[in-house]
């Protein structure tokens, strides 16, 4: 049966399906979770090349809970990057329950927090997995009780961050099921009372299996440790010690002792298993034991159990849609969101994931559907709902090409960014102002808000907003989707983007500093020849007049028509300068920038850029950006892909006053001069007829140094291009538009890398887990500082010996810092946070630790490290041995 059967045969959606969006910090293992939990791989080929997940992808698993019912369970797989974490707020809106995942070193920093926050305000149920537990026991090699103690400190930390939200939310515990401990790598999953259970039967009450209960010297339980502190709590002897051995004899325990202790557990192996490498035998013995277990099996058994009695996922996610989309939408209007796309294998068939936020989907019905581009090119096809309702946590739409008055625009994957789409049920009108639309405070309304560390560029890409279209009444006839209907009464008409490729038009925010008003009132002014662009976004638009067969390029949103009173013919000289729009600039001297110049060379050429800290290509090579407007001397030591040309600006000037207007002779000398110094050959045909083939060849010009020429590889913010046309009518014979539009290009080029001198440069923000040491923090600023970074934040993190640094470095240093780090301390974890641009206050190179690390060649130097504290407090060494006992 193949994948679209199998949807359609499912039962309704109440009875037996289920949603979970699995979320947490980038490096957390929910991949690998997702893998050991579903038994499915999630991985694309991509994404397994980066080492990271990029895409949120469901994974569909049938399952049977303890009473034998099947449930159709698909797990939502979110990355866990700073820059992706729209998707995984997006998936959490869309699911019933959620999965969050987070490491059990890192344990509750940075995006984990973010995620809990967004789960309490929507009083979703979860279960919080403290994923790869076996780093405590392998890397810290901490004893079992402090092991302890460390996992009951994230799950009350969790707890801490969701009643700040909502006091009333209920508290994670294990004894509820609603926190595990897990390691996906190693394949097991602890949940305290099944496992209790099953070893023990009734001999130990499952509620005292976690949580503060202790075994006395004369056998009885009790709340208060015995004298010999708290090595005998029920949680540790029972849990932990159990995991310890195994761990320890797998590693480095005789055969004999091995199979004595995998006997008391219910397991044998066999004679050639016990040749395997440790790595490939912990995952054998592990994956024996807990399939057993209802603990194990994956823990999916206990999962689905709780999926299956939860009030709050017997019904389809509600969301409460704002007032404002109450009130704009029609009463009978379908509101969903689209999430992802799956093509049919062998055929041009696509279905769209969607989740219904208002109405329901039913065969036959309309969808008017507003969103971005697929990878392959836009979809703007004209679709109906010829499919039943699947029961799922996300309904499928057949998105097959079938006559109907309807338009689809499926949100973007291209770009890596998911933001959602906006659907809302409606038919094709005689005017485009008569169709349902929603405004923009109506959409954002809609998606989910973005953590304080997003950078700035980023945070519009998942702020999707729908324009307003305000057009004149259009004769259409009803075939015919309504933006082709637009394209066609308005050919020029134009949506375009940066290089980055941030977001669509049709998504644009029109900036709050510039109203359209503001804008109607200056073209007024100036008799409707003053033209502005403002790309505070990365996206610029280009609307025609009704009138006249002018136009004008406006600060608004798509589509509203700007009505010039005139629009005399003019050809124009181009004239382009770069102004920075930031507060400040940093003043060098050319000797100063060649010195740099000189060294960031040598340092691009003697440094090998690896991809073990950001694997994407983005964050491979950092950027760093230095020019001198008297003598030219331009410095980029390496390229950023996504936040260079996002906040550009382009201003075109209205012609000059009739006693300033140049004749036609010098125009033609002055243009002809640009072209020969641009390199560019005059051609006199295709000749320019009249201003607005000039200003649009002007605009082509930018549009294309914008995508795909120099400027998309400038990680410069904050700049507005002035473009002068002083001319009046005129013809223009030695120059052709394809000429014009290259000319264009350079100039604004030049402009800019002539611009005043600054020096801008992207940077990252990380976290550093180390070892709490006063020897260990030291080189840990020794590092930061040989990277040119600094550090921002330094605390101990609670109940366990490890202390968490925040630190911001250059992208160009980024590359290997996790490793420089573990190599010089011993131990260190880094978290990447997000990035952005930072303009420096002087020299980057200046300032450069030169000082040789010495790397550590000790081994064993974080169990060194532990004894050595152990030590200091007047506790015994950690002897591994002590748990090897059968």
């Amino acid at each position: 049966m193949d994948f679209a059967r199998m949807l359609l045969a499912m039962p309704t959606y109440g009875s037996s399906c289920r949603t979970v969006a699995v979320v947490g910090p980038y490096g957390s293992g929910k991949t690998e979770l997702c893998e050991f939990l579903f038994d499915g791989p999630s991985c694309l080929q991509e994404e397994e090349d980066r080492h990271m997940t990029m895409f949120t992808k469901p994974i569909m698993s049938q399952c049977s809970d303890s009473n034998g019912r099947t449930l159709l369970v698909t797990a939502l797989d979110t990355p866990g990057f700073g820059e992706f974490v729209g998707s995984a707020l997006q998936a959490l809106t869309m699911a019933n329950s959620a999965l969050v995942v987070v490491d059990a070193i890192h344990g509750i920093s940075g995006i984990a927090r973010d995620v809990l926050r967004t789960v309490a305000e929507q009083h979703k149920p979860m279960t919080l997995v403290v994923n790869q537990a076996d780093r405590l026991v392998t890397e810290l090699q901490l004893p079992p009780e402090t092991a302890y103690q460390k996992l009951d400190f994230v799950i009350s930390e969790a707890n801490a961050v969701l009643h700040t939200v909502d006091p009333t939310y209920p508290a994670l515990s294990p004894l509820e099921h609603t926190a595990l401990v897990a390691s996906a790598r190693d394949r097991w999953v602890l949940d305290p009372v099944e496992l209790g259970a099953e070893l023990y039967g009734d001999a130990i009450n499952p509620a005292r299996l976690w949580g503060d209960w202790f075994r006395q010297p004369d056998g009885r339980l009790s709340r208060r440790p015995g004298p010999d502190g708290p090595v005998n709590r029920i949680a540790t002897v029972v849990l932990l010690e159990p995991i310890y051995k195994l761990y320890a004899l797998m590693a480095g325990g005789k055969p004999g002792e091995l199979d004595a202790a995998l006997k008391t557990q219910g397991l044998t192996l066999k004679a050639k298993e016990y040749a395997l490498n440790p790595a490939d035998l912990i995952k054998l013995v592990f994956g024996q034991r807990w399939p057993r277990s209802r603990a194990g099996g994956g823990s999916k058994w206990m999962l689905v159990d709780r999926l299956s009695d939860h009030p709050d996922m017997t019904a389809a996610p509600t969301v409460t849609l704002p007032a404002a989309v109450e009130t704009q939408a029609r009463p009978d209007s379908v509101v969903a969101m689209v999430s992802h796309i799956i093509p049919v294998q062998g055929s041009s068939h696509h279905y769209a994931m969607v989740t219904v936020l208002r109405g329901q989907l039913v065969p036959g019905a309309r969808l008017y559907v507003l969103g971005g581009d697929m990878a392959t090119g836009d979809i703007r096809q004209s679709v109906s709902v010829d499919s039943v309702r699947v029961p799922m946590g996300a309904d499928f739409i057949d998105l097959d090409v079938a006559p109907a008055n309807t338009i689809v625009v499926i949100p973007s994957i291209a770009n890596r960014i998911p933001y959602p789409a906006l659907l809302v049920s409606g038919e094709i009108f005689d005017g485009i102002k008569d169709a349902p639309q929603l405004s923009a405070t109506a959409a954002s309304a809609l998606v989910p808000a973005l953590p304080p560390h997003m950078p700035p560029a980023l945070t519009v890409a998942v702020e999707p907003l729908i324009p307003t279209m305000e057009f004149d009444r259009l004769d259409t006839d009803s075939d015919t989707p309504p933006l082709e209907v637009v394209r066609r009464r308005f050919p020029a008409v134009k949506i375009g983007h940066v290089g980055g490729g941030l977001c669509d038009g049709r998504f644009l925010r029109a900036p709050g500093e510039v109203t359209l008003d503001a804008a109607l009132k200056a073209l007024r002014e100036v008799s409707g020849i003053e033209v502005r662009v403002s790309l505070p976004h990365g996206v610029f638009y280009e609307t025609p007049t009704a009138q006249g067969g002018g136009e004008a390029v406006v600060e608004a949103p798509l589509g509203t028509l700007v009505k010039s009173t005139r629009t005399p013919e003019a050809v124009f000289r181009v004239r382009a300068t770069a102004v920075p729009v930031r507060d400040r600039s940093v003043e060098l001297p050319a000797d100063r920038i060649a010195e740099m110049r000189d060294a960031a060379t040598e340092e691009l050429q003697t440094r090998t850029l690896r991809s073990d800290f950001y694997p994407l290509s983005h964050f491979e090579a950092a950027s760093l950006v230095a020019a001198d407007q008297t003598t030219g001397s331009f410095l980029l030591c390496g390229t950023t892909e996504r936040l260079h040309t996002a906040d550009l600006q382009l201003e075109l000037l209205p012609p000059a006053h009739a006693d300033e207007q140049l004749d036609l002779e010098r125009r033609t000398e002055t243009l002809r001069d640009t072209a020969n110094r641009l390199g560019l050959t005059p051609h006199p045909s295709a000749a320019p007829r009249s201003s607005l083939q000039v200003r649009q060849a002007v605009i082509r010009g930018f549009q294309a140094a914008v995508e795909a020429g120099p400027l998309c590889m400038e990680p410069v913010a904050g700049c507005v291009f002035t473009i002068d046309f002083p001319g009046w009518v005129g013809d223009f014979s030695q120059l052709s538009l394809p000429g014009l539009v290259t000319m264009v290009t350079k100039a604004l080029h030049a402009a800019l890398v002539h611009a005043e001198p600054r020096l801008i440069e992207t940077v990252v923000d990380c976290e550093l887990v180390h070892q709490n040491s006063s020897a260990v923090r030291g080189a840990v600023d020794a590092i930061v500082r040989h990277r040119r970074g600094r550090v921002v934040a330094s605390e101990a993190i609670p109940a366990t010996r490890l202390q968490l640094t925040g630190a911001e470095i250059p992208a160009l240093e980024a590359p290997g810092l996790g490793v420089d780090a573990g190599l010089h301390t011993g131990f260190a974890v880094l978290q990447p946070l997000g990035s952005g641009l930072k303009l420096l206050d002087s020299d980057p190179f200046s300032g450069i630790e030169t000082a040789v690390l010495t790397p550590a060649t000790e081994e064993g130097l974080a169990a060194d490290i532990m004894t050595k504290l152990r030590r200091r407090r007047g506790e015994d060494d950690f002897d591994p041995s002590r748990w090897t006992d059968v």
